[in-house]
């Protein structure tokens, strides 16, 4: 008796299917129509997925009448293990450690070996051994002034690559960058189920201080650990950790002076928080006349103008505690908070505090956070999220900037006795500056900022763009600082790159190794000292003297 004849493979409904799904992975990238990579990347790898599990189909298809043909149900069990065991392995072998600023997957091996910290700080420092010759503070969140702009660059372009590491250590997770002075640079890392702000000495990296706290933020999309910059004012140093807890520590010694849980104060569970406000507190701590101000967000029964403890609520957006005690002092704002820090202003004649919320911008008097004007700003703190904060264009202007397709706008702030505070927008352009985690840095009239991943160059008074670099040559979601007539570029993908800040076309002068992964954390420039770090390591290099 003969065997059945089996039936033929079909190669060709294999290559369809191949085909199509990488005509559309790979057609979405050029659909301009889209104005977000990360859409254009979900529908990638939806695609890749689709490729992936196909495939295992067509092979079960085409195994199980072949195996073992004589038993037709051995033959399926045996196409089934094969196929599921191909769909398996990658789970096996590998995780995802998490997501880039555009959805692409961070695939790592599932068998790593354990990380090794600096865990004990050194004995005793002397100050003298802390001064570090060519150093300058860079003292809080996007430099001394706050504005990702460094009015005067003390190194030189190195002429081929980056010096060799004054110090390369493995650091905890998260998205903090460094706040440095006195030859001191102070971060936040996650540590296990610990929330650290660690000291290190700028000259070595050794270990001085380290503060443990026990809090931990988690996000399958966002990542692992802290997300805020440490100040650095007067001696003292001011941090936000991402789950909402506030301390004021001695930067001498890393004494604890005072410590205030934001979430406590606006009647929140962490998990309550997180709902609203899924990828972490990130406020970095603004310190003025006195004043901590930072996001405080909360449920909108804290809108309603309640008091607590002979203070008088004004609304959920914003906190300002005694930079002395952390004692409350206001609250104002009604609208939720967004991922972006609290800035000063002066606009329209008026010292103001301007900041980015869910849904909305605002400015509020430094007295007693009163709001003085507020502007629409969509966005949702779970969703399309509001990350960039205001940076001032002039005396009555600031730009602002987003991913998720909405750009940037300059809006101009005015003020007269009889109409009182308004707002209008100069100009709103969804293609320029859509600086999804990063922030636009000015110079005169021209705004530099990577827009969803691209380093771009726009004209801040019509909202022009000037240049665009290569689509091949695109820095991801890094940060950038505007160094005198220098951008420093830290790419997503870790290198570090130095562009000309020219109006006229894009003119890179260095592109380095640096981070070895995904780096979120803005860099650090104190003088010719270069501070990078990313949720794995952190660099220290000495740039030579101009």
């Amino acid at each position: 008796m003969t065997s059945p004849a089996l039936p033929p493979i079909r190669w060709r409904s294999l290559l369809t299917l191949l085909a199509i799904t990488a005509a559309v992975a790979i057609g979405i990238q050029f659909v301009d129509a889209i104005n977000d990579n990360s859409i254009r990347n979900a529908i990638s790898l939806i695609a890749i997925g689709v490729a992936f599990v196909g495939s295992l189909i067509w092979l079960y298809r085409t195994l199980a009448p072949r195996v073992v043909a004589s038993n037709r149900w051995a033959s399926r069990g045996v196409a089934a293990a094969i196929s599921l065991s191909l769909l398996m392995l990658p789970v096996v072998l590998f995780r995802i450690r998490g997501f880039s600023g555009e959805i692409i997957p961070q695939i790592e091996f599932r068998f790593a070996g354990p990380r090794e910290f600096r865990a004990e700080p050194v004995v005793y420092v002397e100050e003298d051994d802390l001064a570090v010759a060519g150093a300058v503070d860079f003292p809080q969140f996007l430099g001394p002034e706050r504005d990702g702009a460094i009015a005067r660059r003390d190194f030189a372009i190195p002429p081929e690559t980056l010096p060799k590491p004054l110090w390369r250590i493995e650091v905890g997770e998260g998205w903090s960058g460094f706040a440095v002075a006195g030859g001191r640079c102070v971060t936040l890392e996650q540590r296990g189920d610990e929330e650290c702000v660690v000291c290190y000495r700028l000259r070595d990296g050794e270990l001085l201080w380290i503060h443990r706290e026990i809090a931990r933020h988690e996000n399958p999309l966002g990542g692992i650990g802290p997300r805020s910059t440490p100040t650095i004012h007067e001696g003292r140093v001011y941090t936000q950790g991402a789950t909402g807890i506030v301390h004021c520590f001695d930067l001498r010694t890393g004494e604890s002076v005072w410590r205030v849980d934001l979430l406590q104060i606006a009647g929140w569970t962490q998990q309550e928080s997180e709902r609203q406000i899924s990828w972490g507190r990130s406020g970095s701590p603004l310190i003025l006349e006195g004043l901590c101000v930072l996001p405080l967000g909360g449920p909108e029964s804290l809108v309603e103008g309640k008091e607590i403890d002979g203070v008088r609520y004004r609304g959920r957006g914003l906190i300002a505690l005694s930079a002395a005690d952390g004692q409350i002092r206001w609250v104002g704002g009604d609208d939720q908070i967004s991922y972006a820090s609290a800035m000063r202003m002066t606009l329209a004649g008026q010292d103001q505090l301007v900041i980015v919320n869910e849904k909305s911008v605002s400015g509020h008097s430094i007295d007693d956070g009163e709001t003085l004007w507020t502007t629409r700003w969509p966005g949702q703190s779970n969703g399309g999220a509001n990350c960039a904060s205001a940076i001032q264009v002039d005396d009555s202007a600031f730009v602002v900037g987003k991913a998720y397709g909405t750009g940037s706008a300059v809006f101009e702030v005015t003020h007269d006795e009889s109409d009182g505070w308004s707002v209008r927008d100069r100009w709103k352009r969804p293609g320029v500056l859509k600086t999804k985690f990063s922030h636009t840095s000015v110079l005169g009239d021209h705004g530099f900022g990577l827009s969803d991943g691209t380093l771009e160059c726009v004209d801040l008074t019509t909202g022009k763009r000037a240049w665009a670099q290569p689509r091949g040559a695109r820095y991801g979601h890094g940060q950038s600082l505007l160094v005198e007539d220098l951008l420093l570029i830290q790419a997503e993908s870790g290198e570090i790159a130095i562009v000309e800040a020219r109006t006229d076309r894009f003119e890179p002068r260095l592109v380095a190794p640096g981070l070895t992964s995904k780096t979120w954390n803005v860099p650090a420039i104190a003088g010719r000292f270069l501070l990078v770090r990313n949720d794995v390591e952190a660099i220290a290099y000495e740039l030579p003297a101009r």
